[in-house]
């Protein structure tokens, strides 16, 4: 008797695995694809890095910041919000240069 439950509880626990793992498996697949299509909508312009450079003078001692701002747009007749936004620190006297 002891035996035929030992290998009911391995079938039950078998079957609750798989089906667990197939539903996680399914789960995976909607995400990846709700991703995938909402990356897909997006549009997006290439950037000139030889292009971009910091005009202007400061002091030695001086620290600059500079708030640098992503707009979010998905066509060309929405101007769109600022998904994200940083803050470039210069530092004069260091050289250094933080992002926050």
């Amino acid at each position: 008797m002891e035996e035929q439950q030992k290998a009911h509880f391995r079938r039950l626990y078998f079957k609750a695995l798989t089906i667990t793992l197939g539903i996680g498996f399914l789960l995976m697949a909607l995400g990846y694809g709700v991703i995938t299509s909402m990356l897909g909508g997006l549009n997006r312009a290439e950037l000139d890095e030889g292009n971009l450079s910091v005009s202007g003078q400061y002091g030695d001692n001086r620290i600059m910041n500079i708030a640098l701002y992503g707009v979010d747009s998905r066509n060309q007749d929405f101007e769109g919000r600022s998904d994200a936004i940083m803050i470039a620190s210069i530092n004069g006297r260091t050289g250094k240069i933080k992002l926050i």
